[in-house]
């Protein structure tokens, strides 16, 4: 029967590290209770010869080691006795070791045998791996608030329960500080941390000397009976605390505004104690790095701002710029305690887009109303329309809001309306009215942008039928060699011709588009010949003008030769 370890696959503290001062505990002995009436009874000795230990190891031979090696030794007589392996040299912290005893046979040859067993040998303490921050390290205030030293052990891993506040100290100078906290991250999972909290209490002054100790946390081996775990020794690093950290503070633009400064500056105040590294300045603009060596970024030492100055051309209408000073630091390498200053804004140089909606503006136009209601759109998707800046003129006239209507719709988009009898104003068919809007925007730097839009509409003139010349002479001498018709609204309707003999028979017909001036005189005309083009006899003819369907104009027109 195995007597130790006392379970296999254990790990076990004792090795060459480890002076027990002992040659019957080493702390890795094996020991075996063997007794012949295990066997078949105690008449039956033990045959010693068979009493052997196979022993495997990763780091040594595989070994078979008989009764008669000085590293077995046995307490007890021929019939029952521990049978006690003592491995020399020792086995090595991290090793795994593999063993079983052959089979025990007595003088009858009735044996028995046993399991393979294994141990795992950790006999190294816990250590520290890193910290922060690191020895003899310079450090700003702000890492105050995240000091700590990572732990590990190699093997079986550390006890939480060894971590204790009353295993660290703190020393200022040699002298003990209070107040401060600790926060033991030991899951086993992440790396196993101790933070140290409360720091930023404690009092400390800039060119104080800190030295935080740690001691006597353990590891989680299992079987602890001769060496117990392994203890970490105390541990110290230290550092010093140096002048506060750059802090930025932004100056110009503020965020989520509008400029229209075609040389739209960016100001960063940069406040420091230890002076400042001008070559270490990273401004970030919409994702590219911007140094001090380039000519528009430079660094006022009387003011502490940081300037960035392009020439009128380089920012682009329309965009955000987005801002962010990445890094500052000063002689010590200590970078802005805020980074990165983050901030965004809006180039604004567009003045708003004015509309004519109606009436239909242009000479290329007419309208037949003599009273129609103007309506103009007024966007700005950028700064937004300044209401206040709406100007409107009517034929060279001011028009004050009221009465004309200045109303707001969704998103970025407004209504200037006007009817005209609410201005006192009255048009003359075949008037040309001009019509005139100024509208500003509301950038937060820099003029605004202004734009004034003029265009005009004709009323359309009042004409009746006419048919001129009449009588007319088609007769090849290039005088009055035809005749047109002039019918009510021929500026803005279609209208279709009929020419009839004395006799009623359609002889020609055309269709009339709507004219832009009255000089237009061919397509609406008769040149005396029928839809194929012979030549009419002279007489009376009787022509109709109709437009949708409808007789607008009716008579006789007489060609002559």
């Amino acid at each position: 029967m195995r007597i130790r370890p006392f379970e296999c696959g254990n790990s076990i503290a004792c090795g060459p590290n480890d002076s027990l001062g002992s040659v019957i505990h080493t702390g890795q002995e094996i020991i075996y209770n063997v007794a012949a009436d295990s066997i078949f009874g105690l008449s039956y000795p033990l045959d010693f010869s068979t009493l052997e230990i196979n022993v495997q190891s990763r780091f040594y031979s595989t070994e078979t080691i008989p009764f008669t090696d000085t590293r077995i030794t046995w307490d007890g007589d021929n019939f029952q006795g521990a049978l006690v392996y003592n491995p020399d040299p020792l086995y090595p912290h991290g090793d795994t070791v593999v063993f079983q005893m052959s089979p025990v046979y007595n003088e009858l040859d009735c044996y028995t045998e046993s399991e393979p067993c294994s141990i795992i040998i950790d006999d190294v303490y816990p250590n520290v791996s890193s910290t922060n921050p690191a020895d003899m390290a310079f450090i700003g205030f702000g890492t105050l608030n995240n000091v700590y030293a990572v732990l590990e052990d190699d093997f079986v891993g550390i006890n939480p329960l060894s971590v204790d506040f009353s295993k660290t100290s703190i020393r200022r100078g040699g002298n003990p500080i209070t107040g401060y906290g600790i926060d033991p991250h030991f899951d086993g999972v992440n790396p196993d941390t101790l933070f140290f909290t409360g720091l930023d209490t404690c009092g400390i002054l800039p060119g104080d000397s800190l030295e935080i100790c740690i001691w006597d946390i353990f590891d989680d081996v299992d079987d602890t009976s001769f060496c117990g775990p392994n203890r970490m020794p105390e541990y110290c690093w230290s550092f010093v605390m140096l002048s506060d950290e750059p802090f930025a503070t932004r100056i110009h633009p503020d965020p989520n505004t509008y400029s229209a400064c075609e040389d739209q500056q960016i100001i960063i105040q940069i406040d420091y104690e230890a002076p400042l590294d001008t070559m270490t300045i990273e401004l970030g603009i919409n994702g590219t790095t911007h140094y001090i060596t380039e000519e528009w970024l430079y660094f006022d030492t009387d003011s502490n701002w940081l300037y960035w100055a392009p020439d009128p051309g380089w920012w682009e209408s329309g965009t955000i710029a987005n801002v962010s000073l990445n890094r500052a630091e000063d002689i010590l390498g200590q970078n802005i305690t805020n980074a990165p200053l983050q901030f965004s804004f809006w180039l604004d140089f567009d003045p708003p887009d004015i509309d004519f909606i109606s009436p239909n503006m242009g000479v290329d136009h007419m309208i037949r109303d003599v009273s129609p209601t103007l309506t103009i759109s007024i966007d700005d998707p950028m700064s937004g329309l300044n209401p206040d800046s709406v100007w409107f003129w009517v034929e060279g006239g001011p028009v004050g809001i009221p009465p004309a209507i200045l109303s707001e719709q969704s998103g970025s988009q407004w209504i200037l309306s006007l009817v005209p009898q609410s201005a006192n104003i009255e048009f003359t068919p075949g008037d040309t009215i001009s019509v005139a809007v100024r509208a500003c925007d509301t950038p937060d730097y820099c003029a605004a942008n202004c734009i004034t839009v003029q265009d005009s509409f004709i009323i359309e003139p009042q004409v009746s039928c006419l048919v001129s010349p009449n009588p007319f002479t088609p007769d090849g001498d290039s005088y009055n060699e035809f005749t047109s018709f002039n019918y009510p609204h021929m500026y803005t309707e279609k209208a279709d011709l009929f020419i009839f003999d004395i006799r009623n028979r359609l002889i020609f017909e055309r269709d009339i588009d709507p004219i832009l001036d009255i000089t237009e005189y061919l397509s609406r005309s008769w040149d005396g010949k029928d839809n194929d083009g012979k030549q009419m006899p002279e007489g009376l003819y009787i022509y109709v003008i109709k437009v949708d369907g409808k007789v607008v104009c009716n008579g006789t027109v007489i060609l002559a030769r």
